[in-house]
């Protein structure tokens, strides 16, 4: 039960991400390109390999933005 209830506020979650973006966007002054609008503006990657150090600031990262986001 406890899953199933964790599952549906995600889930309300994720739709009211999708709700105030789509609502935000008519207020945009300049509308995004599709490509950007679609993939975030996203960068080109780095092919190289990261390094043990690198990679954990990456995680660290990582790990503080998806805990601000459980508030």
């Amino acid at each position: 039960m406890k899953g199933a209830s964790e599952r549906l506020e995600r889930e309300q979650r994720e739709r009211a991400w999708l709700a105030w973006h789509i609502a935000s966007l008519p207020l945009q002054k300049k509308f995004p390109s599709e490509k950007d609008f679609i993939f975030g503006g996203e960068k080109k990657r780095d092919p190289r390999r990261k390094s043990p150090d690198e990679l954990r600031v990456i995680a660290q990262q990582w790990h503080a933005q998806i805990s601000g986001m459980k508030r």
